[in-house]
Parts: structure tokens; sequence; C-alpha cells
């Protein structure tokens, strides 16, 4: 049978206006709250109540039997305090699922005993929440969720979770979304999203005007979509960015721009002081128009009372914004973050060559991405060529693999087709030069191609992402309980409180050793539980952090003498010998480069090394021999997971001889005691993603600055400058406005 709808109830938001003048301050109003009509139901449906001044309550009457299903308490919930500022969905890891976190601390009381799990989701994230919802068909069955006294409406999520989840249920946030299903489903979800939802809720401008405006301007990654009630802003994406769109959508929702129209339009080609001044001209003596340069953002901001207004400046912006007519053009295009030669060398290969399949000539590296090279006891040296590890050189060859796609330059007889310019659909080649002195690049092209070789310029122009690795490298002996490795003792079970951590784990792609991922950073409980069954040995626990594809080193250890070549002359028995010694590197040796991907997920380049020198006993040449551990390997992980790394074994065999003094080198008064002993490389890598977007904070800083010179009481007229120019604003007519 269908239950009767839940009326919905809409929590009464403070509203915020933001400064009027440059000397006014912060000043809040509430929200004006009443029922919608129909509100009110028979008993046999819920009814909303409307509570005292203090907030506002949810009762039920006479029919919540018929509302759960069955006979049983009464079902209520309730809500007091004073609404809260603002409503902000976090993400936060639990396992491998994302719940939402809501800063709201008004108390609410719950009380479903043995109801619809459904229509318990939806009620409580729809009414309770005021989140959009979806309920996977597959959910079903009965759920108890009771509350003794009240709760804070932050800690509804996880209540819900926890009543769902022996039902093999739970919910997640996804997308913008609250989403109810089966729990591996939702695993799989929420380990994509590892984003940010914030809920913005508005007091004075609606969701849609607020997002055409910074549509725009939003950094790469972040969504804007409104709430069903229209009066909230859904923001999802990286947590850093989510927090500066947050200010955005907040400075724009201000009582000064109550009732009115406005736009941020970016320009291309201008400057927004230039246009700012040409568009004051055009609508000079038309009141109610307020253009602003916004020099952060490299944009004009347009404020008006009329939305034909509107549309006559954004007319008139983007024709100012066109490229002066002429055969050429050259354009100095400033760079913040990235370097001019860099990206001169970028665009060059886009813009300028020739079509066809230009080849590319892949660096060499010491392995195969995702190849481990096991190695144990290595060959003594000798007079031929010396043990080679991979070394920080000027060639890239640092051990790592090498994933630029540098395309060689190819002579233009040997390509074919058109040129890659008129492919990408531009009217003549383009020419762009790197002014490294002032860390700027030179842009010639015709100008209707300029927008978009400028654009292109700005969307690789952007700050690299930096990550903090955290790495442990622990060397672990293998007992008779680990006697197959850490990787099999885990997952079987075979070593006893080791089988307790599988749960924590989550399998990698075979590589020849151990390999897995450890969910939330427990890195102390496998660290730990290791050390209650064996001997764990802690080699080094480095820290490093390193910007976005780009290689970090840590070595710590001794460089050893290794004889590489002994020469003699033979003129004379008498001649000296020479020998030929190379340095070489022994110790802890780590070598790791990031590469963030647009989602969050950081793959690492690792090279590592753990060797030692140690006296050769294989041969009479009198160098040492270096024992080496070595590990090459691609891997991928989102941030704050930890990479587990290993199956890098070593034997070693200890001879001791015991006795008394001169007496135990005969055989029958000495033995011989013999060591054998085993060990296990354990490495552990933990990458976290630090994201900063600077360029947007200082653009809505500078925002602030502009909206809070705005009176909603004083219509600003611009000065008359031109009454040919006033009189084509006035008509309607948009004419083609040059740039002066």
């Amino acid at each position: 049978m269908l239950c009767p709808r839940t009326a919905r109830h809409i929590f009464p938001r403070r509203s915020i206006a933001l400064v009027l003048l440059v000397t006014c301050a912060l000043s809040g109003c509430g929200w004006p709250h009443s029922l919608p009509s129909g509100m009110s139901r028979n008993l046999d449906e819920t009814t909303i109540l409307p509570g005292a001044s203090s907030g506002h309550s949810y009762s039920t009457g006479g029919g919540v039997t018929s509302l759960l299903g069955n006979p049983g308490p009464r079902r209520a919930i309730e809500t007091r305090g004073a609404p809260s500022d603002s409503q902000t969905m976090r993400l936060t890891a639990l396992n491998r699922r994302v719940l939402p976190t809501i800063s709201d601390s008004r108390p609410v009381h719950l009380e479903y005993t043995d109801a619809d799990a459904a229509r318990v989701v939806r009620e409580v994230v729809h009414d309770v929440l005021d989140l959009p919802v979806q309920v996977d068909p597959s959910v079903a069955g009965r759920v108890t969720l009771t509350t003794s006294g009240t709760i804070p409406i932050s800690e509804v999520p996880k209540r819900l979770d926890e009543a769902l989840r022996p039902l093999g249920f739970g919910i997640a946030a996804v997308d913008g979304v609250v989403r109810a299903g089966p729990l591996t489903n939702l695993d799989a979800l929420g380990r994509e999203a590892q984003q940010e939802m914030r809920v913005i809720p508005l007091s004075s401008v609606p969701a849609a005007e607020i997002i055409t405006a910074v549509q725009s301007n939003l950094p790469d990654g972040v969504r804007l979509q409104p709430t069903p009630d229209g009066r909230s802003v859904i923001a999802t994406g990286p947590p850093q960015a989510v927090s500066n769109v947050e200010e955005l959508v907040q400075l724009f929702d201000s009582d000064v721009l109550r009732g009115r129209s406005f736009g941020l339009y970016p320009l291309a080609n201008a400057t927004p002081g230039e246009v700012t001044k040409q568009v004051e001209q055009i609508f000079s003596g038309v009141r109610g128009v307020t253009v602003m340069a916004v020099q952060r953002s490299n944009a004009v901001l347009v404020v008006t009372d009329r939305p034909e207004l509107l549309r006559r400046a954004r007319y008139a912006i983007e024709q100012l914004d066109r490229a002066p007519d002429g055969l050429a053009s050259l354009q100095v295009v400033p760079l913040k973050y990235r370097r001019a030669t860099d990206l001169a060398d970028i665009l060059n290969q886009a813009f300028g060559g020739l079509g066809g399949a230009p080849t590319a000539t892949p660096t060499s590296s010491a392995g195969a991405p995702g190849a481990v090279n096991i190695g144990g006891n290595s060959s003594s040296s000798s007079s031929g060529a010396a043990p080679q590890i991979p070394a920080m050189t000027a060639d890239n060859s640092d051990g790592l693999p090498d994933h630029t796609s540098t395309a060689a330059t190819v002579p233009p007889a040997q390509q074919s087709g058109a040129p890659l310019w008129e492919q990408m659909g531009l009217t003549a080649p383009v020419r762009i030069q790197a002014d490294a002195g002032r860390n700027a690049l030179l842009v010639a092209a015709a100008p209707v191609d300029l927008n978009s070789i400028i654009a292109a310029i700005r969307r690789l122009d952007q700050p690299q992402r930096q990550v903090f690795i955290e790495a442990v490298i622990a060397e672990v002996s293998l007992t008779d309980e680990l006697r197959y490795g850490v990787d099999y003792s885990i997952k079987t079970g075979a070593g006893g409180v080791l089988s307790q951590l599988a749960p924590l784990l989550t399998s990698g792609t075979p590589m020849g050793g151990l390999s897995f991922l450890i969910q939330n950073s427990n890195v102390d409980a496998l660290v730990q539980a290791l050390s209650n069954v064996t001997d764990v040995r802690v080699v080094s626990a480095p820290r490093v952090l390193v910007l976005d594809n780009e290689t970090a080193t840590l070595q710590v250890g001794d460089q050893v003498p290794i004889l590489t070549q002994t020469q003699q002359s033979t003129d004379s028995t008498t001649a000296p010998i020479v020998n030929s010694v190379q340095m070489r590197d022994t110790g802890v040796i780590l070598r790791v480069r990031p590469r963030v991907g647009a989602d969050g997920t950081v793959s690492l380049d690792l090279f590592q090394e753990v060797s030692d020198a140690v006296t050769t006993d294989s041969s009479s040449i009198n160098s040492p021999t270096i024992q080496v551990r070595r590990l090459q390997s691609t891997v991928a992980a989102h941030s704050g997971d930890t990479i587990a790394l290993g199956g890098l074994m070593k034997n070693r065999s200890d001879r001791q001889r015991s006795g008394i003094p001169y007496l135990s080198r005969i055989p029958l008064f000495g033995a011989n005691d013999q060591t054998k002993t085993r060990s296990e490389l354990l490495i552990l890598l933990t990458p976290r993603v630090i994201d900063s977007s600077p360029g947007m904070q200082a653009m809505v800083d500078e925002l602030r600055t502009r909206i809070g010179t705005l009176a909603p009481d004083v219509a600003h007229t611009l000065t008359p400058s031109s009454a040919v120019l006033r009189r084509q604003a006035a008509a309607g007519s948009y004419p083609q406005l040059p740039i002066k």
C-alpha cells in the first residue's frame, strides 16, 4: 500500500548581506518563513506544525500506524533551535564510501520502529537534511531508527547509515546527491568521488542567477547545481576549490544585488580597464548601470536594474573584446605558474608544425612500467663493468619510467598532410616565442585566432599541485609463522592476528610480490600487527613534498669504492699496478615522481633500493660485494590511501666457531654454528594531494571590494559623453564598437 507523501519542511535560513559601502559592516536578516499552502493534513498523514519562535517541530497524528505499515510506537521528528548560518556537506572517508556531514547543530528527534527502509531514507534525507536523494530499487526491508532524546542534525547521516548497514545497505554522497543502495555499489561510487559537496544557502538572489553569473569563472572540476527549492546552491569538486567557490557564491548573494541583474564577463583580448571605460561611455546618461573592472580575473562586472540593459552591456563587451582588424596581431601573454620556455615548446608543437604522424622517441628506462625487479645477493665486482644502478643524470636516467610524450622534430620532407594550424581550423600559421626574462609568451597569430590560442594558454598556465609523500621502509623478519611472506599470511589467515587486517586491505595488480592498498592510511595498524608476531625494523621513514610530475630523491647511506679495472704495464715486471675505482651509492635510495589526475588519483613512478656493502667471499678480488634489493614500479591510489609494496626477501647465513681458543680449530675440539635468517622488505607509501587556488581567492577578494562599493538605494549615473552612443543604447541598437 502506498504511504501518504510526507510534506516537506524547509528550515528557515539566516540571510547574508555583504557590505554596502566600504565603511559599512556585515549585517544579517531573517528569512521570512511561512508554511506552504496545503501543508496541514488530516490525522492519517504526517502533519508539520509551526513551532514557537525558537524553532519548528515535526509531529504525527493518529495515522502513524498506516504510515509505518504495522502497529508500533508513534514516529516523531522534532527540531528545535535557531537555524545554522550555512549547511556544508563534506565528504569524509569511511572505508571506501563518503558520507554527507551537515554542519548543523540543531537538535532533532527520530523515532522509526520496524519501518520500511526506503521510506525512512527518503524522509530523513529529503525532509530533515533537505538534500536530494536517490534510492536504489533494491533497498528493501524493515529498519529501526530511534534516538533517546535529541541529537544534532550533523549526526543524522551516521545514524541512518548505521541503521541500514545490518540489511547490507548504506548511504553515500556522490555527485551532489545522497544515494542509498547496496554497500558494494556505494563503495565503488564513493571511491571515485573523493570530493567535497557543499550546500550553500542563499538569502537574497535566486540560485539560477548566481550560477549563470559565476559559471564562466569556476575552477576546473567544480560543478554547481541548484537545490530543488532554488534557495541553495550545491557545489561539488576539490575541497579547496569548493571553498573558494563558496565565497564567490556568497559574495553575489548580497542584499546589494537583490532584484537586480548582474553578470561577470571574462575578456580574451582587451583589458578590463579599457573595456570598462568604453562601456561607461556607451551607457552614459542611462540610470541604473554600474560597470566595474575586475583585474584579477581579467573580467568586467556589470550590475543593472533592468535585464534588457544587461543584455546590451554583454553585447557591447563582446564587441569590444574582439581582436583588432589586421593580417597579424602580436599579443604578450604573461604567465603566472608555468615556465615560458616549456609552454612555448608545447604550443608550437600543437599549433605550428605540419600534420601527419611525427615519430616519438621514448626515453629508455631501467624497466617497463609496472615491472618489479627483485634481486638477492648481487655478484661481486670484477675488472669488467661495475654494478650499475640508475642514477640521477642530466639525461633523465633516474630509474623512473619516462611517461613524457616528447615528439621528435621531423623534417618537412618526411611529413604529410595539411598543416596542423589548418587542420585545427585556424586561418594562418601561429608563431609563439618565449621571453624567459619576463616569463611571458609572445603570440603572433591572425586576430580571429587569438581567442582560442590565449584560452589554451590560460588553461595550461595553472598552478601545479603538490603531493606530500609519507614513506615507511621496514624490514620484517620471516619467522615460521610468516615463512611464506607477509602478503600470504595476511590473505590466508596463516599469520593469526594478521588475518584481522584483511578487511582493511585491497589487493592490487599482481606484480611478483606483495601488493595491496591500505584504506584510510592504517599504516600504524599494519606495523603494530606485524610487530606482535615478529621483529620489525624500520629502516627509514622519510617525508617529502614534491610538485606534480617532478622527481623527489631521498638517499641515506654511504658511498663505497668499487674496483672497476686493474692495469699493469707489460714492459717491466716492477711496473706499478694501477686500479680504477668508482664510488657506488649504498643504503636507502628512494626516487618517486607523482602524477595527479583530474579525479584526484595519484600515480607514482617509484624506484626503491636498499643495498649494503659486504666482504667478498666468492672471489679473490679485493672489492666489496653490493647486496641489493631493488624495486621499480608504477602504482596508483587516491589521496590519503597507502600503497604497500614488498616481496623483496633476503636469505642470510652466518657461521660462527665456538669452543676453547686455539683448540676450537681442531675438528674434535670445536664446532661450527650456522645461523640462517630470512627477511622481507616492506615499503609503505602514502601520497596526499595538496591543492590550492590562489588566483581564485584573489579574484574573490577583488570582487568583494568592488561589490562593497555598491549601494542599493543609489542609482549610479554615468557622465554623458556621446549623444550618438547614448541614443543607440536606449534604442536597443547594437553598433560595431571599435577599440580606441
